[in-house]
This record gives C-alpha cells, structure tokens and sequence, in this order.
C-alpha cells in the first residue's frame, strides 16, 4: 500500500528518555505514522517549562543525554500525593497554555496528542482546521476512581468526587478529537460507554525474546517498570509485602528505571535500569504485578508474555487486555500471593503458545500496523 504524505505531529507531555511504557508508547504512535507518512515528535521539558522540537524521533527511548539531579519532593507535592497519588488532570495546564508556538510550526501537520492531559486542545485544533488523534495512555479519571479504592472514609470520598469531575472533563475533551487511539482494552471499553465511539483499543508495540529460565534453587518472581511511576512503586510494595514477598524460599528481583534507589528489605534484590528486557527476564520464573492502579502498567504483562513468562497479576492489571489475551493470565488479589500459586503457574504454563498470542496483537509491528489504521480512520 502506498504511503500517504501526511506530516503527524506528536505533542508529548513528558521527556522521551529511556525505554517505558510511556515512551515505547510514543515510539509505536511515531512508526505508524512514517508507514502513513512523516512524523516530528516535540516534548515538554518540565525542568525548563518549554516545549522542545529537537529532539529526532529516532532518539526516542535513548538514555537522557543530560540528565538533571534528582529533586527531593517539596512539602506541597508530598501533600498532594498523598491525597491524590496520581497525577491531577489540573497538571496539564502549563505544558497546554505553552504549545501555541510549537502547533505553528507546522501547519498542515495532523496533531497526535499524548495523554488526554493535553486532550484540551483538541477543541481549539479542529476548530483551525487541524486533525487531531488523541492517543489515551490511560484514562485519567480511572486512575483516582482506582486510588479511591484504596482509600476508605473521608479520603474515599474525596478521590471518588474528584474523579468524577476529572470524568466530565476527561469525556469533554476527548469528544472534541477525530480519533482516540486508547492503550488500555478496559480503558478504550469505559471510553466507548460515555459516547465516545471513536475510542479505538490500539496496543502498545513491545519487543521481547523468548527467554530461559533462571538456574537457581529459589523461586525467583520479579517486576520490571519505572519506579518513579507511583503505581509501580505500589505495585513493589504490594509485593514485598504480600505472603508470597515475605516467603524465605523466594526472591524478589526489581529492575528498571529508579529500581536502584527504591527502598527495599535486604532479601530483594533490585537491579537497576537494564541494557535489555532481556536481561530481567533471564533472571526470573514468572512476573508478578500486583496492580492495584492500572494506569501505566499493561506493557509490563504483555512484555513478560512475550518472554514467554507466567504472568500473575490483579483484576486492574489484566483489565489492560481482552478476554482472548488476559486468560493467559493468573488473576488474583495481592493478599491471596503465594509461592504455590507461582509455582503452579510455572509448570503449567507453555511459554511458546502464550508469546505467538500476544506477539500477534502486542509485538511491534502487529501494534504498529493497529495504530496506523487508527491514523488513517482520522483522516
């Protein structure tokens, strides 16, 4: 099939630097677009408070080439997150009031918006004549509904009211856009039942070999993500805690990005950013992700999948797939974890059937070619 000549333009809230769910999700929008057409990515850097365009989109993922001293929390955010720990949808509001100059660069480009924290400018491009493809990482108001869950009393009440303003505002944003490229099969379900009918699920393109297994005595569980991610951070706590974390015949192996400097008993071992995915899965039987938020947290299973891994997680973290992808998982609650639920996953799991399932809808170019039909539906 021919390619287009259309120029898309990402507007991606966050720097593109190292590989995580947010960025491998950038990177999957960008190769749909150039089999569609051409693409340019431009990026918030919230260290300056302005948006840069100078970074190529084949740096996407690369390490941060200069890479700013870790901050301690103020008193303020600490606050805020302990009320509302995930990110307020208010949070969008600078990046939003700073994009003008960078949407007159190019014109004619059609406008990929990255996380429905910029989804307020939706309204305004199609007004000028702009197509616009909202790509849902998540869906915003689902976040503080899940975090609500957590809560109980006041605390439940107050994140149960703010999501559901977060809700109406989420819905009429995202209304004004052409297409909705959706991350999460739930989220894109939850969509669809508010009207937005445009909602698409468009996986996330992942890569990951077959990997063996660990030559070791101990049952050896993990999770690999970004640890400066609220909800993968819970997700560690909720497994170190859980009976499975505190089992003396087990260890614990955490990886990824701030793994290195997340508090953690001496029995867990964590490794750090890796070279590879590879690297981590070598090391470990199966993957546990207790999720107790699903925001941020689906490329972890697929790509544990992919490496042929048994997966085991929650009901919020197989909610990121569809019935035909999520039976492959063990969903339980992060109280019931055990080493005999693991081990029972391990030895009747077929790495090879459950990799071709997911490497057929999650590997990168099957995602890939589901995003550029997004792409082409917007047009």
């Amino acid at each position: 099939m021919a390619k287009s000549d259309t120029l898309y333009h990402h507007i991606y809230p966050f720097n593109p630097w190292g590989l995580h769910g947010g960025t491998l999700r950038l990177r999957t929008a960008v190769d749909a677009s150039l089999l569609e057409g051409a693409a340019t990515v431009s990026w918030w850097d919230h260290s300056q408070l302005a948006w840069r365009s100078d970074t190529s989109v084949e740096s996407i993922g690369a390490p941060d080439p200069a890479p700013a001293p870790e901050e301690s929390a103020s008193a303020a955010n600490r606050l805020k997150r302990s009320i509302f720990p995930f990110t307020l949808w208010e949070s969008g509001r600078k990046p939003c009031s700073h994009v003008a100059h960078v949407l007159n660069e190019q014109p004619e480009a059609s406008i990929v918006l990255h996380t429905s924290f910029l989804a307020p400018l939706a309204a305004g491009l199609r007004q000028s004549g702009r197509r616009v493809v909202v790509d849902v990482h998540d869906a915003v108001f689902r976040g503080h509904l899940d975090d609500s869950e957590r809560a109980s009393g006041a605390m439940r009440a107050i994140r149960r009211t703010y999501a559901e303003t977060v809700r109406r505002r989420e819905r009429r944003a995202l209304a004004a856009a052409d297409w909705l490229a959706v991350a999460g099969w739930d989220d894109a379900q939850r969509l669809m039942s508010l009207g937005l009918t445009r909602a698409t699920w468009a996986p996330t393109g992942l890569e990951a070999r077959l990997s063996p297994m660990p030559q070791s005595d101990r049952l050896c569980v993990g999770l690999l993500g970004n640890f400066y991610h609220g909800p993968t951070a819970q997700a560690a706590s909720d497994l170190i805690a859980s009976p499975l974390g505190r089992d003396s015949a087990v260890e614990v192996v955490l990886a990824g990005i701030g793994s290195e400097h997340y508090r953690t008993p001496r029995r867990v071992r964590s490794l750090g950013p890796v070279a590879s995915v590879d690297e981590f899965y070598a090391q470990v039987h199966a993957t546990v992700v207790p999720v107790s938020n699903g925001t941020g947290m689906k490329c972890k299973l697929a790509e544990a999948a992919l490496a042929g891994k048994s997966v085991i997680t929650t009901p919020q973290g197989a909610a990121g797939y569809p019935p035909s992808l999520n039976k492959h998982f063990v969903v339980t609650q992060s109280s019931e974890l055990t080493a005999e639920i693991v081990q029972a996953a391990v030895e009747h799991h077929n790495p090879q059937a459950v990799r071709d399932a997911f490497y057929a809808t999650c590997g990168l170019s099957a995602a890939v070619a589901t995003y550029a039909e997004v792409l082409k539906a917007s047009v």
